[in-house]
């Protein structure tokens, strides 16, 4: 089925090239060679297709060079919208990658360095357990609870040291609290539980490794102590009834 509209686009493109002198004096010089060949030479002759198929060539080379030229106008204009299109498509991206880019920059969390603290702990000590207290002021507190130490014994200490608001170490720094684990341990499972504003932070410290290997001498006992809520202190540790089971 005939599309009507390009019907109407083709007869203007042809009432386009009819309307140029040079295709009018082409027809001219067609209808002319026609007629002086019919008139002039033998129709057998061969010459007589060959001057009026050239002149027929010349009027035709117009309209499809004329036709083909409007093409190629329609087609570099079919370009220039896509090439706009694709501009307007590639900056919009363009904008949308820098807005995230800066949100990101604006709003991303800056990573901080670790620093070493200057008050260290009373001795070295590895696989030791530690935890926080927040106590009312605010006052929060760091506690760590026993570990080996640096002759690779287990120890039973417990340090204690106030944190400031940023962080840091108060002064004096640490404290070595009266009360001590009922036994060496290091690797011990250490457990905080807040009551309530009113009531003292309960610490439980659960197993551990008793020393002289890992996995030598575990424990499977469960002590239980409070945090005074209002200096921070440790009470002394007991033992719970109820142990850990043993495999």
């Amino acid at each position: 089925m005939t599309n009507p509209a390009q019907e109407s686009k083709n007869t203007q493109l042809q009432q386009g090239y009819k309307s140029l002198p040079f295709f009018q004096q082409a027809e001219v010089i067609y209808d002319f060679t026609y007629q002086f060949c019919s008139k002039y030479i033998s129709k057998t002759s061969r010459t007589v297709d060959q001057m009026v198929q050239a002149a027929r060539s010349g009027k035709q080379n117009i309209s499809e060079g004329y036709l083909q030229k409007s093409m190629e106008g329609k087609l570099r204009e079919n370009l220039f919208k896509k090439r706009a299109e694709y501009k307007k498509s590639l900056l919009k991206t363009i904008t949308f990658i820098i807005f995230i880019t800066v949100i990101n920059v604006i709003f991303a969390p800056t990573a901080q360095a670790f620093t070493t603290d200057p008050t260290s702990l009373p001795e070295s000590l590895q696989n030791h357990a530690s935890v926080v207290a927040d106590l009312p002021g605010p006052n929060e507190r760091v506690y760590v609870l026993g570990g080996f130490n640096a002759r690779n014994q287990a120890s039973n200490k417990l340090y204690s040291a106030s944190l400031n608001t940023d962080g840091t170490i108060k002064n004096p720094g640490w404290t070595t609290e009266t009360a001590t684990l009922p036994a060496a341990l290091a690797f011990p499972g250490v457990t905080l539980i807040d009551p309530g504003s009113s009531s003292d932070k309960v610490l439980y410290v659960i197993g551990g490794e008793g020393g002289g290997g890992a996995g030598i001498n575990p424990s499977n006992g469960v002590w239980k102590a409070t945090i005074n809520r209002s200096n921070g202190a440790v009470s002394s540790l007991t033992q719970l009834n109820s142990s850990v089971p043993q495999q």
